[in-house]
């Protein structure tokens, strides 16, 4: 009798404290968590009692700390603490988020000193030289809008000041001080208009704050830092339509806003394109009929400066234009695997219409489960027709072997969700695009004292990789 009491009160107590929800979200994270660490080193995942229990054992721990995280959340709700003096106050919530924030990542950013131009930059400090020069020798392989700002930037302070590090440096507070800003708005609108508890937003500041990821990424000169920011301020825009079933677009302000930030998307980010059309075409079917016209407007404008006023520019101007490869990673990821894994299933007709686009003979070579770069880099010059024509290959090809196409998919994204890899961008060892002597031949090196305060960033960085669940 007393046993069954003793079972009983745990019962009760177990459905108490967790939900559904959190049985579901535990699990879910257990699989993912444990799938994509088991991916990583291969493209190939082997089902074993070894996983399961992995997966359990995950389950479990996600379980506790999801009943843990739910116990805090629910005290900090129930004090009043310096955050209300944060988000209440009715003057400069934003401009005093964002340097709180600031002054967080600033001792990162010092070890970092003075930041890390990858290589693709350092090829787009070669165009904006030209330009400089009186030349137009642009490509559209990276944003042209980011190569000039970003350009224009580094290479005036650099010429000035004679000092390059300085020149790099000051562009990565740049990037600091406007990402802060899309932060602690992403922070204001959430209480504003989301009615987000204090509690939380103190919760997400703090996240901004300390998530190393953060820092390491600002300190990165490159076009995916400042595609970042614009990107958030349009999420929080189209959030706002969603959120007012529309109602926002009724403000021109509102409306203009959310075409030029869509804009500014798909000029920062090639494959935004698809995503954004995507969008707005769902958005088109569930908006209301007196806010059909505006989004059918929105989506008119995004194909009229994809297809019509880029070209027309860069034809003007003479631009290199990037083939249509660089937004089809994936796809060339998932036909490369099918061909290697099952090579007698591929017709011959498949076989030339993908030789069209990717070299065929040179696929088992060039595929790297992690980094479409390669493939990318073999793929065939034929017209854009070539490619849509692949791309409707693709499609029927998926539905013979649809395993090959998840395994591909898998393995490209597992590293953003496994705890077994990472790759922090903090060298400039990757620096051959750089073709002219306008800088010195050194830039490229850090200071004796920086490489150390960079490899004491990189080990901190490391324990707290290797910390379970953190990590």
């Amino acid at each position: 009798m007393e046993k069954n009491i003793i079972i009983t009160k745990y019962k009760n107590n177990f459905k108490e404290h967790v939900t559904k929800l959190d049985l579901i979200i535990s699990l879910v994270s257990s699989i993912i968590y444990i799938l994509s660490t088991s991916y990583s080193g291969t493209w190939k995942l082997k089902i074993s009692v070894a996983l399961i229990i992995n997966i359990i054992s995950y389950f479990i721990l996600f379980l506790f700390l999801t009943i843990i995280l739910k116990r805090v959340v629910i005290k900090l709700l129930n004090k009043k603490d310096i955050e209300s003096k944060l988000f209440d106050s009715p003057k400069l919530v934003t401009l005093k988020l964002a340097l709180i924030m600031v002054i967080c990542w600033l001792p990162i950013l010092i070890m970092l000193y003075p930041g890390t131009a990858i290589n693709d930059t350092w090829g787009q400090f070669n165009q904006v030289k030209e330009l400089m020069d009186g030349n137009i020798i642009l490509s559209a392989h990276h944003p042209i809008l980011h190569t000039l700002y970003m350009g224009y930037i580094i290479l005036n302070v650099g010429f000035k000041t004679n000092n390059w590090h300085f020149a790099f440096f000051l562009y990565v507070i740049i990037q600091a001080i406007i990402t802060s800003l899309c932060f602690a708005y992403s922070l204001k609108y959430a209480k504003n208009k989301l009615g987000i508890n204090n509690k939380i937003l103190f919760i997400g500041l703090l996240f901004y704050c300390f998530m190393p990821c953060y820092a390491f990424s600002i300190q990165t000169i490159a076009k995916d830092s400042f595609f970042a920011w614009i990107y958030l301020l349009f999420v929080i825009q189209y959030i706002e339509m969603i959120r007012t079933s529309g109602e926002s677009l009724k403000s021109i302000k509102n409306f203009f806003l959310l075409i030029l930030l869509s804009i500014l998307c798909i000029l920062t980010k090639k494959v935004c394109y698809f995503v954004l059309i995507a969008l707005f075409l769902i958005t088109f079917v569930w908006a209301g009929y007196k806010y059909r016209t505006k989004i059918l407007f929105l989506i008119t404008i995004l194909i009229l400066v994809h297809g019509i006023i880029e070209p027309k520019i860069y034809k003007k101007y003479d631009i290199t234009v990037s083939g249509m490869q660089e937004m089809l990673s994936i796809p060339f990821q998932q036909t490369s695997l099918y061909v290697i894994t099952y090579p007698d299933d591929v017709t011959e007709e498949e076989k030339e219409q993908i030789d069209k686009v990717i070299d065929y003979d040179i696929i088992e070579e060039a595929y790297d489960p992690d980094n479409a770069d390669i493939i990318k880099g073999n793929y065939q010059k034929s017209e854009n027709k070539e490619f849509y024509k692949y791309l409707f290959t693709w499609f029927k090809m998926f539905f013979k072997h649809p395993d090959s196409y998840i395994i591909a998919f898998n393995r490209m994204i597992c590293g953003w969700l496994s705890g077994t890899e990472y790759k922090p961008l903090n060298n400039m060892n990757h620096h051959n695009q750089l073709y002219y002597d306008f800088m010195p031949d050194n830039v490229w090196e850090r200071s004796e004292y920086f490489t150390q305060t960079t490899e004491i960033a990189n080990k901190i960085y490391d324990f707290l990789f290797k910390i379970p669940i953190i990590g």
